[in-house]
């Protein structure tokens, strides 16, 4: 079977093309890059940062990480009103991800079904998808909480290791801990990413092509991605590098617009419509990827209808059986 790159990638440049271009109308951007936006919108959501605060006139310092618990609990007991709105803040933080995940898991299907047919509705999609979208948003809710116990868990390991060694010279063993939970976060880190980009770029098609949920599409999909892992590994590099080019592009057309640019893309769904030439085509470009593998794994129509709307051949009669003409 010979799996091709950037053939698929062509035939999602000259989708695009036609679909945005061919002929230009703006209502029609408007209405498709909302659908984008939708879509994008857990990528919205950001990593946080910490800073530390030095104006307190306290450092914690490395014989101290023992005390960390016990100084914590008072901090807790002397700044009662202050914890309390830090809670309200987390939980209002919890909520508006929550929200968006379940909105960008419906736009990923309204996104998905307007690049499919060439059209931008959004209404339709929005209600048509909702067994897909929901199933879609409780996968991404529980990856995302494994992903944050393995991140809590790594911090407790950490701080168990500083404090057992606060009072005392690093040893080598101490050294290869941080450098192997180092190695593990990295290959974690590999393979969260691949998992949410197979998810996005081919569960949710094949999701989309027969109408199943999460699971069922990933049963699905796990035989091609097991029988042809490294194309799949090698799209994932590819993909990567797409991404670091529309980057440093970006980054040029906004230096080349004296920051214009950069205004427009920070604006929420003004970004999205700018760039919706490139969502459209990076979307088609993992349609037509996974198109490869017969028309069972293609979401065109063209495609599609070859396994489902062509009745089969009729069967020949038996010999010296006489079919008289009509």
């Amino acid at each position: 079977m010979n799996i091709e790159y950037f053939t698929p990638l062509s035939n999602a440049w000259e989708r695009m093309k036609k679909a945005l271009f061919k002929p230009f109308d703006i209502g029609k951007w408007f209405a498709l890059g909302f659908t984008a936006f939708l879509s994008q919108l857990l990528d919205s959501c950001g990593h946080g940062t910490f800073s530390s605060n030095s104006g307190g006139g306290e450092n914690i310092n490395l014989p101290d990480i023992g005390h960390i618990p016990e100084r914590t609990t008072d901090w807790i007991h002397a700044h009662p009103f202050l914890v309390a709105a830090i809670l309200t803040g987390i939980l209002i933080i919890i909520a508006v991800i929550l929200v968006f995940t379940w909105l960008s898991s419906r736009g990923a299907f309204m996104f998905l079904d307007n690049v499919v047919h060439d059209r931008a509705l959004v209404v339709k999609p929005w209600h048509e998808y909702r067994i897909q979208g929901n199933s879609l948003f409780f996968w991404r809710i529980g990856f995302g909480i494994v992903i944050t116990l393995l991140i809590l868990a790594s911090l407790a390991l950490v701080l168990i290791q500083i404090g057992r060694y606060a009072h005392g010279p690093y040893t080598l063993l101490h050294i290869l801990f941080f450098i192997m939970l180092g190695f593990f976060w990295l290959v974690a880190s590999v393979i969260i990413g691949y998992i949410s980009l197979f998810t996005h770029g081919f569960v949710v098609p094949v999701m989309y092509r027969h109408d199943l949920k999460i699971l069922e599409a990933w049963r699905k999909f796990l035989p091609i991605l097991k029988s042809h892992f490294i194309h799949f590994f090698l799209y994932g590099l590819l993909f990567l590098l797409l991404y670091i080019c529309i980057a440093v592009a970006a980054v040029f057309a906004g230096c080349m617009t004296c920051c214009c640019g950069f205004i427009l893309l920070a604006v929420p769904y003004i970004g999205s419509v700018v760039l919706l030439p490139v969502s459209f085509t990076l979307r088609a470009f993992s349609l037509e990827f996974l198109a490869q593998w017969g028309p069972d794994y293609s979401v065109f129509p063209d495609e599609a209808s070859r396994s489902d709307d062509i009745p089969p051949p009729p069967t020949p009669p038996p010999a010296g059986v006489h079919v008289s003409g009509m």
